[in-house]
């Protein structure tokens, strides 16, 4: 996966390692080969490293998992016996590797540390120091913290620390609306080139990432994930080559290591019976609340549906319904808190932004002259979508209505009805 002549990573080694297994169709392979070498070809050296941290081994929205990768590299009294016509360097570390893939979905996304201390590895000297990215088929890499020396920390954002993450959600797709989780913190670490002989014969590297599964950060949905590690060499001299050796992808614990995601779904919608039964007039402005108590503060789209019951209109439907974007959260592609939305069996979904508190729209069809919405407790375990209904003349007839609440993260109460058959009434 090592990057050749850019910071994209165009020399994905893993591609070719894995071709039988998991990511064969999906890392275009830059392995070259009779050039980049296992590290059986070089004294076992770079390698992952059993024994690895992993905190927090299920999470739900809005809670965070550390995982530590542990590495060693060749110290220069291994370097002095190396293979023929390949040396070493005693910091061969270039790249270190953490891929985390949601079994279920089969989406994925690299996190490398990159040691920007030369070159090649005849250019090394001094302290590693480590820039941190992360690697998706659709964006391609991202730079999240410029170059640290040493063990350096990264957290937060630029803006309140001055070792802040330059970026901070991991997008799955290339338009940035598919957020998958959040990094709150990365470092790595590994001796300087002074200090590596007193670690003989391999010195110890680490490469850690904190991420949250967030509230608002539906790309990942409940399930598990796996989690692998791999690393790289500096390109390494010898006999007129510049190979690059590697360990390929492993658990870092040894065994499998997995991460699950649980979801708790929303509760069941509440909605005012009065509000949706009895008669009323097209072109008249009514007010209809629905509320949703969801225990991981998650909430995703929230609807209300009316399917005609009785007469020669049987069998159509309307839905209104509104989308909120919690902190992080581009599930739509949009910056405001909410999205309303308007829908029926003869026409595609209409939307209109809409903030907290503060109606949106106003949306007009077939079967609703005008329609707003806003929301109110956005953030919290709490939340009430009010919207403000006139019905049309196409609307006049008996309905029944349904609510629906879903979350984020593939929770869903299912349509369940709120009024009686045929009990609101449109004249």
């Amino acid at each position: 996966m090592r990057a050749r002549q850019s910071h994209q990573i165009a020399g994905v080694f893993l591609g070719v390692v894995l071709v039988a297994t998991m990511i064969a169709a999906e890392t275009v392979a830059a392995f070259v080969p009779g050039l980049d070498v296992p590290n059986s070809f070089s004294n076992g050296q770079p390698a992952n490293s059993q024994g690895s941290a992993l905190s927090v081994a299920a999470l739900s929205p809005g809670q965070s998992a550390t995982l530590r990768a542990a590495y060693t590299f060749a110290s220069p009294v291994q370097n002095a016996q190396s293979v023929a016509g390949l040396a070493s360097a005693p910091t061969s570390i270039r790249y270190m590797w953490q891929q985390w893939r949601h079994d279920q979905s089969n989406d994925w996304f690299y996190l490398y540390a990159r040691n920007d201390n030369g070159a090649e590895a005849a250019s090394i000297s001094g302290a590693p120091r480590w820039s941190f990215y992360y690697y998706t088929r659709a964006r391609g890499s991202t730079l999240l913290a410029s170059p640290g020396v040493g063990g350096a920390a990264y957290a937060g954002n630029a803006s309140s620390s001055p070792n802040g993450l330059l970026a901070a959600t991991i997008y799955l797709d290339a338009a940035g609306h598919v957020p998958a989780m959040l990094v709150r913190e990365l470092s790595a670490s590994g001796p300087s080139v002074e200090l590596a002989g007193s670690c003989s014969p391999q010195c110890p590297s680490a490469f850690a990432a904190t991420l949250e599964w967030g509230r608002g950060q539906p790309g990942f949905r409940s399930g598990t994930v796996s989690v692998l590690q791999a690393v790289e060499s500096f390109p390494l001299g010898g006999s007129g080559t510049q190979a690059v050796v590697y360990d390929a992808w492993e658990p870092p614990l040894g065994t499998s290591t997995r991460i699950t995601l649980s979801n708790a779904p929303p509760g069941r919608p509440e909605v005012d019976q009065a509000a949706v039964t009895g008669a009323r007039q097209s072109g008249v402005t009514y007010t209809v609340a629905q509320a949703v108590v969801d225990p991981d503060a998650d909430q995703g789209q929230q609807s209300l549906v009316w399917v005609a019951e009785g007469g020669p209109g049987t069998g159509a439907w309307f839905e209104v319904g509104l989308i909120p974007h919690p902190s992080g959260s581009q599930a739509v592609g949009s910056s405001t808190p909410g999205t309303l939305l308007y829908r029926s069996w003869t026409e595609a979904p209409r939307y209109a932004p809409t903030g907290s508190g503060v109606a949106g729209g106003p949306i007009t069809g077939t079967y609703v002259s005008g329609l707003t919405g806003s929301i109110t407790g956005l953030g919290g375990g709490a939340m009430t979508v009010t919207y403000g209904i006139a019905y049309s003349p196409a609307a006049r007839g008996s309905w029944t209505v349904f609510a629906r609440s879903e979350d984020l993260h593939g929770g869903t109460t299912g349509n369940i009805r709120v009024s009686g058959p045929g009990s609101l009434t449109v004249q």
